[in-house]
């Protein structure tokens, strides 16, 4: 599973990322709470749920803002890509959440 803590809606408070490797009939999974404050999460309760590739969310990471919509963007690595050869590096705009 990865993590990651970057301010992806703007509001000035950090949100949590979370991923599930195996979580969708072998697919990566990612799951983002927007500043859920302290405590479990249930990601039946997450904001946003993305489904990707096998293994997506291997590792996760705020970047700042890379394509200029101000909040902070989002990487999700995974281990395929390009037709399950290399990995592969997916871009999540935070104010396209």
């Amino acid at each position: 599973r990865g993590l990651a803590c970057p301010d992806l809606d703007g509001d000035g408070q950090d949100d949590v990322v979370i991923s599930d490797l195996k979580g969708a009939d072998n697919k990566g999974v990612i799951y983002v709470f927007y500043a859920p404050g302290a405590g479990a999460w249930d990601v039946g309760h997450a904001t946003v749920t993305f489904v990707g590739v096998e293994e997506a969310g291997r590792h996760l990471t705020g970047l700042g803002d890379v394509v200029g919509g101000e909040e902070e963007d989002l990487a999700v690595f995974s281990d395929e890509g390009n037709g399950g050869v290399d990995g592969a590096v997916h871009i999540i705009a935070g104010v396209g959440l």
